[in-house]
């Protein structure tokens, strides 16, 4: 902004002029109105430098203002554009992230699945030997109980009964 100069001019000494003009004792009419048009082409001529000097300033002001709003405005699109770089880097940069843990859940699935299949044909043949395992206990049992059997038919055979023998050597 442009610097002010300061007033040449004091309102009131404007005054102390204009009191001092009316004060003089003028005996005709001509030089009152001589007088009056001066005063009058006077103040018209300040009012008309007051308002060329506040167009000036407005128009001064108005450069300035478009000038910083032009700035701003510079400013603001440039951080926008920034921003909106960063957003779309972040965007592409999740989304990458986002794929990778997609795929890498998928592989999790695919091994979970694969791990199940695994224990289950595991479990199923655990079952299956197990069963095997209880039949052929059994049978093991069935066959020692028979061999007990036949054991103590062929000890009895062998070894005369206790008191059979008391009985045939009676008869003696």
């Amino acid at each position: 902004m442009p610097p002010r100069r300061p007033q040449q001019e004091d309102i009131e000494s404007e005054g102390l002029d204009l009191d001092l003009l009316q004060s003089q004792s003028s005996n005709s009419d001509e030089s009152a109105a001589f007088e009056k048009a001066l005063l009058q082409h006077y103040a018209a001529t300040k009012e008309k430098k007051r308002q060329e000097k506040e167009k000036k300033f407005v128009e001064q002001a108005s450069i300035l203002l478009k000038k910083d709003i032009c700035k701003t405005t510079q400013d603001i699109q440039t951080t926008s554009q920034s921003i909106e770089k960063v957003y779309a880097e972040f965007l592409n940069n999740y989304a990458t992230s986002e794929d990778r843990i997609h795929h890498l859940w998928a592989a999790v699935l695919k091994e979970h699945q694969t791990l199940q299949m695994a224990i289950k044909k595991k479990y199923e043949v655990g079952e299956t030997m197990a069963s095997d395992a209880d039949k052929q206990h059994i049978s093991g049992l069935s066959r020692m109980k028979a061999a007990c059997q036949e054991y103590d038919t062929i000890i009895a055979l062998m070894v005369p009964q206790v008191g059979d023998d008391l009985d045939g050597m009676d008869q003696d």
